[in-house]
């Protein structure tokens, strides 16, 4: 899996470099991003369109690791509770072994597949 991950991550970085070198004058090309509310218009600076997608890029990595940050904690708080769980069932269980006689027999053996008990006729 190691190994994968990095031959996925270095033809990540392979395409990139491409995607950038086929695309330099376009990603040279200056934006400006504008926001209307009611009243007012917000309006940026010029902002080459490469920092743009370096920054969109960026804020969705943040997003992905803070979601798989908070299902990690979330599975730690699972993990904790199904061995707390296990450690009660396994000293109930202890418990209950150490109770029970050797010689308790109070379950009734079952009559083989296919023959029928008879009562006393």
């Amino acid at each position: 899996m190691r190994h994968f991950k990095i031959i996925f991550v270095t033809l990540l970085f392979i395409v990139a470099i491409v995607f950038i070198k086929q695309n330099l004058a376009t990603l040279e090309y200056e934006v400006k991003l504008q926001f209307n509310v009611y009243f007012y218009t917000f309006q940026s600076l010029p902002i080459p369109l490469w920092l743009l997608l370096l920054f969109t890029g960026f804020i969705g990595a943040l997003t992905v690791s803070l979601f798989l940050l908070f299902e990690w904690i979330r599975h730690r708080q699972t993990i904790r509770q199904l061995k707390q769980n296990l450690a009660t069932v396994t000293s109930e269980l202890k418990n209950m072994q150490s109770k029970a006689s050797p010689y308790d027999l109070t379950v009734e053996p079952v009559p083989p597949a296919g023959k029928t008990q008879t009562g006393p006729a």
